[in-house]
């Protein structure tokens, strides 16, 4: 079983340097939304079987969701 402890904080990811331009350019508030509902869709993902991401990865995909709003 994956350890999901293991998983960033929000708080952490928002210090990330990668995510200072979502946040320049989408605002605090919804990329802190969106890194809560990204973290609980791998949290759900990993219980039903799937691998945990690396934080790459899961800074890839919010990337991603970010640039689709």
């Amino acid at each position: 079983m994956n350890d999901l402890s293991r998983l960033p904080s929000v708080s952490r990811f928002l210090e990330d340097a990668a995510i200072k331009p979502l946040l320049e350019q989408h605002g605090k508030k919804p990329i802190t939304e969106l890194l809560r509902r990204t973290l609980a869709d791998t949290r759900e993902a990993v219980r039903s079987g799937a691998s945990l991401p690396s934080d790459e990865q899961l800074l890839a995909q919010l990337v991603q969701a970010a640039e689709a709003m």
